[in-house]
C-alpha cells in the first residue's frame, strides 16, 4: 500500500512539472509594437490556452492619432479580447474599428477618449463596464448582433450617446447595456428575445420605445 502511495504521488509531480511551464507561459505578460495610423503603438497582452492573445492593452495610448484599426493578428496570433482600461486617456483617438476576431472588451477600455467620435464594434460577444465613460465626442454607436453578454453595472456608461442602433440579429440585449446613456428613443429589433435586468436604467431621456 505504501509503495503504491509513493508511485501515485511520483506520478503527481512529474505531471506537475510537465504542465506548470505551459501555464506559467500561458499567463506570461508579453510586449509588441504596431504602427497604428503611422504611431508606434506598444501593446503589452497575454496569451490563452488556446495561444491566443487576449488582454491586449495599449501602454501608450496618449500617443495615437486619429483613425485607428485594432491589429487582429500580432506575431501571427489571433487577438480576442481587448484588455481592461486598454486605450484609456487616448485624447487623440477619433474613431475605432475593433475586427471580428476580438469577441470581448474590458473594463473602462477607451475611457476618457475625448475625441472618439466613431466606433466601429465587429463582432464582440462580451462587453464590460465603462467601456466607453467620459468619451465626450461619441453621440452613437451600434450594436451588433454577435452581441451576447453584459456586465453588472453600466457598460457603454455615456450620457452623450443620444442614439443607438441594435443590427437585426441581435437576440439578446445584455443588461445594463445602455445604462446612463443619453438616447432619446430605440427600437428593438424583431430578433431580440429578451431584455436584460437594468438594460435602460437610468435613461433620463428616453421618450419613444418600439419593442419589436
Amino acid at each position: 500500500m505504501l509503495k503504491n502511495k509513493r508511485i501515485l504521488i511520483g506520478l503527481l509531480v512529474t505531471l506537475m512539472i510537465l504542465i506548470l511551464p505551459s501555464i506559467v507561459k500561458a499567463e506570461e505578460t508579453q510586449s509588441a509594437q504596431v504602427k497604428l495610423n503611422g504611431v508606434t503603438a506598444n501593446f503589452t497582452y497575454t496569451l490563452n490556452e488556446a495561444g491566443a492573445i487576449e488582454n491586449l492593452k495599449c501602454t501608450n495610448a496618449s500617443d495615437l492619432k486619429g483613425a485607428i484599426s485594432i491589429p487582429s493578428k500580432i506575431h501571427d496570433k489571433n487577438v480576442v479580447a481587448i484588455g481592461n482600461n486598454a486605450f484609456k486617456g487616448g485624447t487623440g483617438i477619433t474613431e475605432v474599428t475593433i475586427p471580428s476576431s476580438v469577441k470581448e472588451i474590458g473594463s473602462n477600455a477607451f475611457e476618457n477618449c475625448t475625441s472618439l467620435s466613431k466606433v466601429n464594434l465587429g463582432s464582440i460577444e462580451n462587453i464590460s463596464f465603462d467601456v466607453f465613460k467620459g468619451c465626450t465626442s461619441l453621440k452613437s454607436i451600434k450594436i451588433p448582433k454577435t452581441l451576447k453578454h453584459g456586465a453588472t453595472v453600466s457598460c457603454l456608461n455615456n450620457s452623450n450617446i443620444t442614439s443607438i442602433t441594435f443590427e437585426e440579429g441581435l437576440t439578446v440585449i445584455p443588461s445594463y447595456l445602455c445604462a446612463n446613456t443619453g438616447i432619446t428613443e430605440v427600437t428593438i429589433p424583431s430578433s431580440v428575445k429578451e431584455i436584460g435586468s437594468n438594460a435602460f436604467e437610468n435613461c433620463t431621456s428616453l421618450s419613444k420605445v418600439n419593442l419589436g
